[in-house]
């Protein structure tokens, strides 16, 4: 069988076209295919063997990114606000407010991303990098662009672009907040909503989006480097 490259690539590019289209005419997509592709590429996560994870990861992570970058070429005005060192402080607050309760009441975990089971230094760098570069940088974009630059602004109302960012109704701040923190792993779920509400009051008080997303990496970093320290992978 045969395959007529020419006409593969011309088809191709016109469905990247629609694609882009589609994005440019429907905001609510921009915001929430990053974290659905970053979700159902976490649902294959236990394919193969042990050691296949990481590098599943470190797909997901790159795929994930070119996504993102797809999805918002063109907008990333609509990402408001600067750079925060309040936002740095915010993020470190909550890697401590995160493990505190691990560390006075320690229990046994689930340990799903352990790059010890590598012999070869290289291999295991590798699997780190990928690993910081998912939770540093991709994870903080795609969870604060879903949950409080679209659904805490959607819940306000449905054209949430004409809603400015961190404005505060009860309803759309609470039902963000707790969703956010029942997205994690269940012996999360207390932090996790308090991190929901710290960054979700945060976003209130200063309508700086890029600032959340800078506290989250700054949140997930101190974790990496904690869980680097300190060998407690079931942090990852």
């Amino acid at each position: 069988m045969q395959i007529d490259l020419p006409c593969a690539v011309n088809s191709w590019h016109k469905v990247m076209v629609k694609l882009l289209k589609a994005f440019n005419q429907n905001p609510t997509l921009r915001y929430v295919t990053p974290f659905m592709v970053f979700s159902l590429l976490s649902l294959i996560k236990d394919w193969g063997n042990p050691q296949s994870i990481f590098w599943i990861y470190a797909a997901k992570a790159l795929i994930t990114g070119a996504v993102i970058l797809y999805c918002f070429r063109g907008h990333w005005g609509e990402i408001g606000g600067k750079f925060d060192w309040c936002a740095v402080g915010l993020g470190i607050l909550v890697f401590v407010i995160w493990v505190l309760p691990e560390i006075l009441f320690p229990e046994e975990r689930p340990i799903t991303y352990n790059p010890n089971v590598f012999k070869s230094p290289f291999i295991k760098a590798a699997a780190i990098s990928f690993r910081m570069f998912g939770a540093c940088v991709i994870v903080p974009f795609v969870e604060e662009i879903l949950w409080r630059g679209f659904l805490m602004r959607y819940l306000i109302r449905q054209d949430f672009t004409s809603v400015s960012l961190g404005t505060y109704t009860h309803l759309s701040f609470w039902i963000t907040a707790i969703s956010f923190g029942l997205m994690h792993s269940s012996w999360e779920w207390g932090v996790a909503i308090v991190t929901g509400i710290l960054y979700g009051a945060y976003l209130v008080k200063t309508h700086n989006l890029r600032g959340v997303i800078l506290a989250h990496a700054a949140t997930n970093l101190c974790l990496a480097l904690f869980v680097l320290a300190t060998g407690q992978w079931k942090f990852w």
